[in-house]
């Protein structure tokens, strides 16, 4: 006997096929996430031009060490004086 298929009930995947689907595409969103980050950080601290100006590491790495000195301890005037007093003019 002949089944018009355009009658039967659409088949869609089950919540138990579904979620070693969305594990696999979240563990490559993380994997992916991590090299990007790796890259970022890897780009400013080894091949950056400015590399070999002294200073803080975590200053060369992000503007978190700016943004913490100026909006949340406010000492940013002071910052900026005891770094030139520590590591001079960059040349």
């Amino acid at each position: 006997m002949l089944v018009n298929k355009s009658l039967q009930k659409p088949q869609y995947m089950t919540l138990e096929a579904a979620r070693p689907e969305a594990a696999r595409l979240l563990l490559l969103a993380v994997a992916t996430l991590f090299v990007l980050i790796i890259n970022f950080l890897a780009t400013r601290l080894v091949f950056h031009p400015l590399r070999k100006i002294p200073g803080p590491k975590t200053a060369a790495l992000t503007h978190f060490y700016q943004i913490y000195h100026f909006s949340i301890r406010q000492d940013w005037a002071d910052t900026l004086r005891r770094l030139h007093e520590e590591y001079g003019k960059s040349e």
